[in-house]
């Protein structure tokens, strides 16, 4: 994330990868007020290894106080001080020249831009009130427990009393193409439950090809493991494969024993495990999926061990359920 401060008002702003200024209200992504300020006055653009600023006006741009010497693109230096025209309130400083990336700008003062990893947990890990994730597609979402919502660049995030712009800056250079088989790369993945008799306890295996990862004995798996359970329930009964699994969230409230909104917490330390647990370089599966009011197991194959004897196993390509004994849900 690569920011400037505005020297007068203290204003900070996010490059976008490709970032314009000048006085034009629909094309600029920073507007600059003045009358020796150009439609489009410079750009600021990452190419891929550092930021570049390059001055498309008439009057100019002072770069430490002296023109360019020319006007192709100038690579910038953390420290720099940008002057857009004669103006005193259009000196920039740069504060930070890191690579662009996904990032929630605050509207409001005293608070800084929040950059977003793959999984983020609003406003906190510990009281999370929603997360903002990407999907396995490229697309970005917003999760508050009560519906989902597919963010655009430029929307607006409320958390509590707060706003923040969305803002997509894509790092051109490093990030992965965008395709719905980036998670191939990880390799077929297959989760394993193994509870006890008494269902106090859950341990989870989650198996790619050639690496097994050990996610041990957390509360949140028995959530994970009920609405794998009502999947499995469903493929029996011949659901189709895009109704399977359903639960909803005060229906699953009360089967794992919990009021809906530390059932939401379990939800979102789910997700979380899962992202933390899985390279960075790959997209994060989808592992509970959501809708207005309910929530399911994800799309993956798994099986469920109860002691020592195979409860049921499911396989979500084909919807091909191998009933190896019969499966007894909880009350």
């Amino acid at each position: 994330m690569a920011t400037l401060r505005n020297f007068v008002t203290g204003k900070q702003i996010v490059l976008r990868t490709c970032h314009i200024f000048g006085r034009n209200p629909f094309r600029s992504d920073t507007l600059l007020p003045g009358k020796d300020i150009s439609q489009i006055h410079a750009s600021i653009q990452w190419n891929g290894n550092r930021w570049e600023i390059s001055d498309h006006s008439r009057n100019g741009i002072l770069l430490d106080g002296r023109p360019p010497s020319n006007r192709k693109r100038i690579a910038l230096a953390i420290g720099n001080r940008i002057q857009f025209g004669a103006a005193k309130d259009a000196i920039w400083d740069v504060g930070n020249l890191n690579a662009p990336r996904p990032v929630l700008v605050p509207l409001q003062k005293d608070a800084v831009p929040i950059e977003l990893g793959p999984v983020n947990f609003l406003p906190d890990d510990s009281s999370p009130e929603m997360s903002i994730y990407v999907e396995n597609t490229g697309q970005w979402v917003r999760d508050d427990n009560h519906e989902i919502t597919m963010l655009k660049d430029g929307d607006i995030v409320d958390i509590g009393r707060s706003a923040w712009k969305f803002i997509w800056a894509l790092n051109l250079e490093s990030t992965l193409e965008i395709n719905p088989d980036n998670s191939a790369g990880l390799g077929k993945m297959f989760l394993q439950f193994q509870v006890s008799l008494d269902e106090e306890h859950v341990h989870l295996t989650l198996s790619t090809e050639g690496r097994e990862i050990d996610l041990g004995e957390r509360v949140h798996h028995y959530c994970l493991l009920t609405l794998a359970r009502q999947r499995l329930e469903d493929a029996k009964k011949g659901i189709d494969s895009n109704n399977q699994g359903w639960l909803d969230l005060e229906r699953l409230s009360k089967m794992i024993g919990l009021d809906i909104p530390h059932l939401n917490i379990h939800i979102f330390r789910i997700r979380s495990q899962f992202a933390q647990a899985l390279p960075d370089q790959y997209f994060r599966p989808n592992i509970i999926e959501r809708r207005r009011g309910g929530a399911r197991f994800g799309s993956f194959s798994f099986n469920i061990v109860r002691g020592s004897r195979i409860e049921g196993q499911f396989e979500p390509k084909n919807d091909d359920l191998k009933d190896v004994s019969n499966i007894s849900l909880p009350d």
